[in-house]
């Protein structure tokens, strides 16, 4: 029974992580993530949304999957997974091992 209630807690706060691509303002320095004006008649395609999202999300071709979320503005990160905050996430090595990865193919 503890086995099952641990597995439902962790569905439970994956699906309720924070979708950062979502929010309208950074949490951290509160500038607007508000980018171009989505035009009305493609608005459908996107959600019914009327503003393309600034915030960067930080994709790991090695696991194939965007990892973080970032601020285009003050540059603060958030893990994908816990929406908590990443203080010290190494971008450059992200950037690294993505480049490594792309020039072996």
């Amino acid at each position: 029974m503890v086995l099952h209630c641990k597995t439902a807690l962790a569905t439970f706060c994956k699906l309720m992580s924070i979708d950062f691509s979502l929010l309208q303002n950074c949490p951290a320095c509160e500038s607007s993530w508000e980018g171009q004006s989505i035009p009305l008649e493609q608005q459908h395609l996107f959600g019914n949304k009327q503003w393309f999202s600034r915030v960067v999300a930080i994709y790991d071709q090695r696991i194939d999957a965007t990892v973080a979320w970032q601020c285009p503005d003050c540059d603060t990160c958030w893990d994908r997974e816990t929406g908590k905050r990443r203080d010290g996430f190494n971008l450059d090595r992200l950037k690294r091992d993505n480049w490594r990865n792309g020039a072996k193919k």
